[in-house]
């Protein structure tokens, strides 16, 4: 998540000898806004393989057993193939609820009804992070729930 204020203007463009008008100050600042949502659209595309390993190391630092890392790991790794394998969108910032409820339901026309939950809660914890990370936004991350 980018905050901007004048005071981050200034120190990257620099202050021409403590003079500047509101109205130079005010273009600095839409300029730099305008570039950090080119940045912020640039995180958004981000596909989800390049941010399991973050996941882990997370999921590592609070706490969380060995098991039950390499299981969120699996399960991540499970959904990012099965997009790309689907053609469906990988960049979190493409995926929708819709996704996540193909991929279930493939797993339960595979036979695999018993591993279902543990998914959709693995999957629940992966994009309720992506949210707490500014990497989605909450509404994205809510689609990722029981219908």
């Amino acid at each position: 998540m980018v905050l901007l204020t004048v005071r981050h203007v200034k120190a990257e463009v620099g202050d021409v000898a403590g003079q500047r008008s509101v109205r130079s100050e005010a273009g600095l600042l839409a300029a730099a806004t305008a570039k950090a949502a080119e940045g912020l659209t640039a995180e958004a595309s981000q596909a989800v393989s390049a941010l399991i390993s973050d996941w882990k190391v997370s999921l590592r630092a609070r706490g969380r057993p060995r098991q039950t890392i390499g299981f969120c790991r699996t399960v991540a790794d499970s959904f990012a193939s099965y997009l790309a394998r689907t053609g469906r969108p990988t960049s979190v910032g493409s995926i929708a609820g819709e996704h996540v409820e193909h991929y279930l339901a493939d797993m339960l026309e595979r036979g695999l009804a018993a591993t279902v939950a543990k998914h959709y809660r693995s999957l629940q914890q992966l994009f309720k992070w992506l949210v707490d990370e500014g990497e989605v936004t909450q509404r994205t991350g809510r689609l990722v729930r029981r219908r």
